[in-house]
Order: structure tokens, then sequence, then C-alpha cells
């Protein structure tokens, strides 16, 4: 099952530019989905369309409760405790 940004914010709890900084440091996978902005032609050269977009990612559902797994057990889960108690 393939989630967008959002919805793995959603399941980690945050928003979704910490999702992309978890994706840079390279604690979770993402994929790109075709940039709507440029057009792939079918010589190999591309086109850039006027109307800029942005980029779309997807996620694994397994990789996302995995990456959920190891906040909760890490540093982000002992400060959830620390502030609950």
């Amino acid at each position: 099952m393939n989630l967008t940004l959002q919805q793995a914010a959603d399941v980690l709890g945050k928003t979704p530019d910490e999702v992309l900084f978890i994706v840079q440091d390279k604690r979770l996978k993402a994929q790109t989905l075709r940039d709507t902005e440029i057009q792939y032609n079918d010589d190999g050269t591309i086109q850039f369309l006027d109307e800029p977009s942005e980029p779309e990612w997807q996620f694994k559902f397994d990789d996302v409760i995995e990456v959920k797994k190891e906040l909760e057990e890490g540093l982000d889960g002992q400060l959830l405790e620390i502030l609950n108690d």
C-alpha cells in the first residue's frame, strides 16, 4: 500500500516538512512521482511547462510503520513519555 506525503505525516504524527527531513536523513525511503511541471517527450528530451507544480511523494506503508516504531522507541518516544508524566 502506498501513502501520500500528507498520509505519511498523519501516521507519523509529524508535519510534511518533518517527514521530508526524515527522508533526507535517510531514515525513510520515498519515491517521487512524475513531476507534472516537466513533459517527457518520446525522443528522450524534456519540455518545461508553464505551470509550476509541487513534487508528489509516495511512501510504502510498511516503511512508514517501521519509522513510526523507531521514533516511538527512540528520542521522540522518550520525550513524549517525559511530557506526559
